[in-house]
């Protein structure tokens, strides 16, 4: 009998999360915090109130169109929630876009961070996604934050942001960080981060680990007119410390117009040894509007590591023209090792500091002629001068890997499977007249592959 209770205790723990599995909560601007938000017929009327009610395990949210005023929204561990706007009053249909649900910061919060995941502990983990809202900071307002995740003590962390705006947070609009053997995984798509006036020392997107491991893909992306004089911001930042491991990729990555402050467009450092690996494919970093600021700067010290690897990235300020801020900084220290390979880039003038390894190969000399919003114009050095992919024989056979994603950031097509050049450089697929002129450039209406061919990505 003894046995068959141990039996029974095992399989009800194994397939307890299965059971509990993909429960709906529902938030709407008609509900009461009072309600049991498990049902569509009787929201909650704060998200916040919906979260306090989800079990262990995985839940989805879903909100209503309409604005909430939100505050402390904390992921405990073991829980893998889904914050899901877009939705209508009786949430029988989904709108797939972030302009219906807007979730605002509220103003007596204590707590500096809206959304946020912490898991400390060996074996803890959680997971939190946001899709389809659109996130606001009041001009007033403890709230500094949108978004931030972090793993400690051996714990792991998921994070997945798709279909979202954030605007207007003055520290790290997403914040990803893990410490001590944690882990976290992260996404960020079809995303747009614009006016945040971002007033300290810290990144639009902030990417830290101390001796733990952060894993962070970024695709079709949008960063564009963020942070102030007062601010000395890097729209991207990574730091690294300890024994950490930080891998990033940026695809489809448009970085246009950000007040740095004096800081670089992207920041990157490592530290004792700690190992960066950043891999940035047909991108767009540009017109860092700040004297003396730096397109790109990276640091390696003591014993650390850092590989970039760049393939169809428009790296220069005003459209490459010499401007003294429109340089890449690359600073190898100490005993530590820096590695820089472009391919089919164009690039602006370097600003090196010891040894690193520097290889670039295809470079592409001549003016993007980038249009207000970054986007090509007609003669522009970029177009049809990138490569698309590859072909390559194993011995028995030829393999084609794709280098060039298949669409650009506003889901225009590039050259399909098996083109090898012609690719546009950059994270715009240049099309011809006629074609929807928008400012700002995150807003354009356009085809989003991912949901339903008539509704916009951004």
């Amino acid at each position: 009998m003894r046995t068959f209770w141990i039996l029974y205790c095992f399989f009800f723990v194994l397939f307890l999360p299965n059971a509990i599995q993909a429960a709906d909560y529902f938030v709407s601007v008609t509900g009461s915090d009072s309600n049991n938000c498990s049902k569509s017929s009787t929201p909650c009327r704060h998200v916040k109130a919906a979260l306090k009610q989800i079990p262990i395990g995985t839940s989805t949210i879903k909100i209503a169109t309409g604005n909430y005023l939100e505050e402390d929204m904390e992921v405990p561990s073991y829980k893998y929630v889904t914050f899901e706007g877009g939705w209508n009053t009786n949430f029988s249909n989904h709108n797939g876009n972030f302009t219906g649900t807007t979730i605002v910061a509220g103003n007596k919060s204590s707590y500096p961070i809206l959304f946020s995941l912490s898991v400390n502990g060996n074996g803890r983990q959680a997971g939190m996604t946001i899709r389809y809202v659109t996130i606001k900071k009041r001009s007033s307002g403890n709230i500094t934050e949108a978004v931030s995740i972090n793993a400690n003590e051996g714990a792991k962390a998921w994070l997945t942001i798709q279909h979202t705006r954030i605007t207007g947070f003055t520290d790290n609009a997403v914040s990803v960080g893990s410490e001590n053997k944690g882990i976290v995984e992260a996404k960020i798509h079809y995303t747009n981060f614009d006016n945040n006036p971002m007033n300290s020392l810290l990144g639009l997107v902030s990417s830290f680990s101390n001796s733990g491991t952060v894993t962070l893909d970024m695709k079709n992306v949008c960063l564009i007119d963020n942070g102030t004089t007062q601010g000395y911001m890097a729209p991207v930042y990574i730091e690294n410390h300890g024994e950490g491991i930080i891998k990033e990729t940026l695809q489809n990555v448009m970085v246009t117009g950000n007040q740095t402050g004096g800081w670089s467009t992207m920041d990157i450092t490592s530290w004792e040894d700690s190992v960066i690996s950043l891999i940035l494919i047909n991108d767009t970093v540009n017109n860092a509007a700040a004297p003396f600021s730096f397109d790109l700067s990276a640091a390696s010290h003591s014993a650390s590591r850092i590989t970039l690897d760049v393939k169809n990235t428009i790296l220069c300020a005003d459209n490459c023209s010499g401007s003294s801020r429109g340089l890449l900084q690359l600073a190898q220290m100490d005993q530590s090792t820096f590695s820089f390979t472009a391919d089919y880039c164009i690039l602006d003038n370097f600003d090196i500091a010891g040894s690193p390894t520097y290889h670039s190969s295809h470079e592409i000399h001549g003016d993007p002629l980038l249009n207000a919003t970054s986007h090509l114009q007609k003669g522009s050095a970029a177009i049809d001068t990138g490569i698309c992919g590859e072909w390559t024989n194993n011995g028995s056979f030829y393999l084609y890997k794709r280098i060039a994603p298949y669409d650009d950031i506003d889901g225009d097509n590039r050259p399909g499977f098996g083109k090898i050049f012609g690719c546009d450089i950059g994270a715009d697929e240049f099309k011809p007249f006629p074609w929807p002129m928008f400012l700002p450039a995150i807003v354009r209406p356009h085809l989003n592959p991912y949901t339903i061919p008539t509704t916009p990505r951004f």
